[in-house]
């Protein structure tokens, strides 16, 4: 992974580093158990909620301010979920910095159905 002395770029740095739902993969399975919406597709002892969220805390706080919501977004669009499981879980999700004591305090989250 290439890194950046100053920790800054005109583009976003964060879609680089990002893989395919590693990044911000506690924040999943928080939205994923505390929604009641468990996706099951493990049968090993699951962590709590409460523990996926402070994990999750700490991978956005791993993330620029400014990328937060971003990366929130793109996990968001990553998963197959129905339009109604889409409303619940947005709800949630725009609301995890705040969750986080991180800023912004949340995001505006749009679903996009075409």
């Amino acid at each position: 992974m290439e890194e950046n002395p100053t920790g800054r770029r005109t583009e976003m740095p964060f879609i680089q580093q990002m893989t395919q739902q590693q990044m911000l993969n506690h924040c999943m399975m928080y939205l994923d158990t505390s929604s009641g919406m468990s996706t099951g597709q493990r049968r090993m002892p699951e962590p709590t909620p409460e523990q996926h969220l402070e994990l999750c805390c700490m991978q956005l706080g791993n993330i620029e301010e400014m990328c937060r919501c971003e990366a929130i977004k793109m996990m968001m669009n990553q998963q197959g979920w129905t339009q109604q499981q889409m409303g619940r879980m947005m709800g949630m999700a725009q609301n995890l910095p705040g969750k986080c004591n991180l800023k912004p305090e949340m995001c505006q989250m749009r679903a996009v159905w075409f």
